[in-house]
C-alpha cells in the first residue's frame, strides 16, 4: 500500500467507509455458516458478548494489506464519529454534520451475530458482515470489506475501536421504542439506549398520554433513577384504544434530551390463553375448571361454547355462555347447558382493551363434553315437517347426526320421539309431506317422484303408494272435501281418492311457459274455489271445483305471486308473507298489512293469527334482521302484534291442540331447518303469549 493511498484512507472518517461498504457490497451475504477457508473469517471469536458489545464506539485505528494507520479524530472540538450497539438489536452510526454545534447525523440499521459475525443490514435489504477476532471491555477488533479501490476484488481492512464517551448529545431519546419482539408483544414495553454520557445521571422519565396523543395532556408514570435500568413495563394502563408515550432523559445538568410521542395501537394484544381440567358433567349440570390467567391486563374471563372441535365452515359457530370479572375464580357451573350436542367449552381471557386469548388446543385450553339435552331431536337437519291435526304430534323428515334420513313422529307437549318409520322414503322431492284427512282418518302422505306414500301416522307403517298417472308432479294439495289437485308443467288436475286409488277427474291447462321444478303452488279458498300459480309467473289462475270433480278456469289473472301465500277462510282473507300484506278473498284487493313477523311461517290453528320471525330463512346473519331468540304474532282480527322469547331461534311456529305455540328452533344460527351444521342442535318448544 502507497503513501499516498494510506494518507487517503486516513482522511476517510469510519462512517464513511462503512455507508460506502453498504453501496458497493452488491450481492447480499448469505445467513449461513461462513465458509472456513475465507481468510476473512479466520481466527473470529465463538461468540459475540452482547454485554461487552452494548454501547458507543470510535475507530483509532485502521489496517490494510499488513499496514496499520491510526484514524485521526474529525475535529478537536466535536472528537470523532461513533457508532453504537444497542441490546435491541439496532445499530446506530452518528457522523458529524455540522462541526461548529457538534451536531450529528445518524442512521440506522439491524444487527444480528452469529458465531463471531456481526451482520448489518440497511433498510433497502443490503448487508454488511463485521468478523469480530478480538472483543474486550476496552477494545473491539474487527474486520471489514469492501472494494475500496475499485479494482473489481474486495479488500478486507481490520479495525481496532475503543469505547467511547461522546460530547453529551441526546442520541437516547430516539433510541425510546416499545419492543418489537413476539415475547413481548402482550405487554406494554418501553426500552432505550442506556446513558452513557459525560455528565453524572439523574434519571429517567416516562410520559403517558391516553387522549388524543397529545404532549399536552400526558401524565408522568414513570421516573426510574437508576442508568442501567433501560426499559419500562406499564402494568396499570387505561383501557383506551390508543395511547401514546414519550420519554425524557436528565443528567446532573438538567434535561438531556426529550423523544417524540410513541404510539400504541392497543387493538390486537396477545392474550394469554387459560388451560382448562377436564370438565365434569353431573346430571345437566356441566362443571368446568381452570388455571389463573398469567398474562397482563387482565379484564374478565369468558365462558364459551362452541359446535366444533377445530377447522371451519358453515354452521361452525361459538357462545358466550357467561363472564367471569374475578381473576381469582377458578371454576364455573353452567347448569343451563347449550342447545346442541357435545358442546366444546373454551374458558377465555379477556383482556381490558377487548383482546380475547386465541388458542383454543384441545384438551388444554378446550374441551368436548359428551353431553346431549334431553329436548334435542337427533336431526342436524329437517326438510320436511307436517302437523297433525287431531293429535299432539308433528312428523319430521331429516337427516339424523349419524348421516341417515329418518322419518319421525314427535309429541310436542312433551317432547318425546313416538315412533321413527321402518321404510324411509329414499327419493327426494321438494313437495312438502302433508296430513289429510280420508274417511279411515289422517294419512300421512309422502311424496316420492310423481307418485305418492301413505303412511299410517300413529305408527308411521306404510300402507300404500299412490299411482296418480301423472309424470313430472310439481305440487298436491288436498281439498276440504278429500278431492286431489295435482300440478305438472302444463295442466291442473282433479283427482278422486278412493282406498288405494287416484283417478282423474278433469284436467285444465295452466300457464304456456314451462316453469322450474318444484315450485308450483295450490292454493284454496272458499266454495270450491283455488289459485295455481308459480313464482315466476307474474299472476296467479283461479278455478273452481264443482262436485262431480269438474275444473272451470274462473279467472285467468289474478294479481297474485304464489309464494308464501295463506289463505284464513273464516276471515276471508289472504296473506301475502311476502310483502306482508293482507288481501280480500273476493277481489283480491289489499286491504292491511303488517310489520311483524317479517318471515310468515302460516297460519295458526285458531282464526286470524299469522305466525312467524325477524329471522331471515335465507341468510342467518342478515344485517337488515338480525336472528333473535324469539317469535312474532300478528292478530288479523285485533291488528294487534306480538311477541315471546324462546329458548332457541325459531324456525317453523304452529299451533298446538290446545293452544300453546310450539317452535321447531335451533340452539345456534343457522338459515333454515335444513341447513348442514356440524352438531345436533334442532328441538320443540312451548311458548305462550
Amino acid at each position: 500500500m502507497n503513501t499516498s493511498a494510506m494518507l487517503a484512507l486516513r482522511k476517510l472518517h469510519w462512517t464513511t467507509i462503512f455507508i460506502l461498504g453498504l453501496l458497493l457490497a452488491g450481492c447480499f451475504k448469505d445467513d449461513g455458516e461462513p465458509p472456513q477457508e475465507d481468510p476473512f473469517y479466520a481466527g473470529r471469536v465463538g461468540e459475540v458478548d452482547k454485554t461487552l458489545l452494548s454501547g458507543s464506539w470510535a475507530i483509532h485505528y485502521i489496517e490494510w494489506e499488513g499496514q496499520r494507520e491510526a484514524v485521526p479524530e474529525n475535529s478537536e472540538e466535536c472528537g470523532r464519529d461513533f457508532f453504537v450497539f444497542d441490546a435491541n438489536g439496532v445499530y446506530r452510526d452518528y457522523v458529524l454534520d455540522y462541526e461548529y454545534n457538534c451536531s450529528y447525523t445518524s442512521s440506522a440499521f439491524q444487527w444480528k451475530d452469529a458465531d463471531g459475525v456481526i451482520t448489518l443490514n440497511d433498510a433497502s435489504g443490503g448487508t454488511l458482515e463485521m468478523v469480530v477476532v478480538e472483543q474486550g471491555l476496552s477494545k473491539l477488533i474487527f474486520r471489514m470489506k469492501f472494494d475500496l479501490d475499485e479494482d473489481g476484488k474486495d479488500d478486507i481492512f481490520e479495525l481496532t475501536a475503543y469505547p467511547y464517551e461522546p460530547l453529551d448529545s441526546d442520541y437516547y431519546s430516539e433510541t425510546f421504542a416499545r419492543n418489537p419482539y413476539q415475547e413481548h408483544l402482550d405487554k406494554i414495553r418501553f426500552e432505550w439506549q442506556e446513558y452513557r454520557g459525560p455528565n453524572q445521571f439523574s434519571r429517567y422519565e416516562i410520559y403517558r398520554s391516553a387522549v388524543g396523543c397529545a404532549k399536552e395532556n400526558a401524565t408522568l408514570v414513570a421516573t426510574l433513577t437508576q442508568r442501567e435500568i433501560n426499559y419500562f413495563i406499564d402494568e396499570n394502563p387505561p383501557a383506551a384504544e390508543e395511547l401514546c408515550y414519550f420519554f425524557r432523559v436528565y443528567t446532573a445538568e438538567g434535561l438531556l434530551g426529550e423523544s417524540e410521542l410513541r404510539s400504541v395501537d392497543t387493538n390486537g394484544f396477545p392474550v394469554a390463553s387459560v388451560q382448562m381440567r377436564q370438565p365434569e358433567v353431573n346430571g345437566n349440570a356441566i362443571t368446568l375448571s381452570w388455571e389463573s390467567y398469567k398474562g397482563y391486563y387482565f379484564s374478565h374471563y369468558e365462558i364459551a361454547a362452541r359446535n366444533f372441535t377445530s377447522g371451519s365452515g358453515y354452521g361452525y359457530q361459538e357462545v358466550i355462555i357467561d363472564t367471569i370479572p374475578e381473576r381469582t375464580t377458578l371454576s364455573y357451573t353452567d347448569t343451563d347447558p347449550p342447545y346442541f350436542k357435545n358442546p366444546v367449552y373454551t374458558v377465555y381471557a379477556i383482556d381490558i382493551f377487548g383482546n380475547r386469548s386465541t388458542q383454543w388446543q384441545m384438551g388444554l385450553h378446550s374441551w368436548e363434553v359428551a353431553y346431549s339435552r334431553p329436548e334435542l331431536l337427533g336431526f342436524t337437519a329437517i326438510t320436511k315437517v307436517a302437523v297433525s291435526k287431531t293429535q299432539p304430534l308433528v312428523y319430521l323428515y331429516g337427516r339424523e347426526d349419524n348421516g341417515q334420513y329418518s322419518l319421525c313422529a314427535y309429541n310436542y307437549q312433551t317432547g318425546a320421539r313416538t315412533v321413527c318409520s321402518d321404510v324411509v322414503p329414499e327419493i327426494f322431492t321438494d313437495m312438502n309431506m302433508k296430513i289429510i284427512q280420508t274417511s279411515s282418518g289422517e294419512e300421512l302422505i309422502f311424496p316420492q317422484g310423481s307418485d305418492f306414500l301413505v303412511y299410517d301416522p300413529a305408527n308411521l307403517a306404510l300402507k300404500y303408494t299412490l299411482k296418480p298417472g301423472i309424470s313430472g308432479v310439481q305440487e298436491f294439495h288436498v281439498t276440504g272435501n278429500g278431492t286431489w289437485l295435482i300440478t305438472d308443467q302444463n295442466l291442473i288436475y282433479a283427482l278422486d281418492h278412493q282406498q288405494d286409488q287416484l283417478t282423474i277427474t278433469d284436467s285444465k291447462a295452466h300457464f304456456a311457459t314451462f316453469q322450474s321444478f318444484g315450485a308450483y303452488g295450490v292454493l284454496e279458498l272458499a266454495n270450491g274455489r283455488f289459485l295455481v300459480g308459480h313464482p315466476n309467473e307474474g299472476t296467479s289462475r283461479e278455478y273452481e271445483l264443482d262436485g262431480q270433480g269438474g275444473l272451470t278456469l274462473t279467472r285467468s289473472e289474478v294479481p297474485l305471486v304464489m309464494s308464501n301465500l295463506y289463505y284464513y277462510p273464516g276471515l276471508n282473507r289472504i296473506v301475502n308473507g311476502n310483502d306482508q300484506t293482507i288481501i280480500d278473498e273476493a277481489t283480491f284487493e289489499v286491504t292491511g298489512s303488517y310489520s311483524f313477523p317479517v318471515f310468515t311461517y302460516g297460519a295458526g290453528r285458531s282464526q286470524g293469527k299469522i305466525l312467524g320471525s325477524n329471522n331471515d330463512p335465507t341468510n342467518a346473519f342478515s344485517t337488515s334482521y338480525p336472528h333473535q331468540k324469539k317469535g312474532y304474532f300478528y292478530d288479523l282480527i285485533t291488528g294487534t302484534e306480538l311477541s315471546v322469547g324462546t329458548k332457541g331461534y325459531p324456525h317453523f311456529i304452529f299451533e298446538g291442540m290446545n293452544g300453546d305455540l310450539i317452535s321447531i328452533s335451533s340452539g345456534l344460527l343457522r338459515d333454515h331447518l335444513g341447513s348442514s351444521v356440524p352438531k345436533t342442535d334442532l328441538f320443540l318448544e312451548r311458548t305462550g303469549l
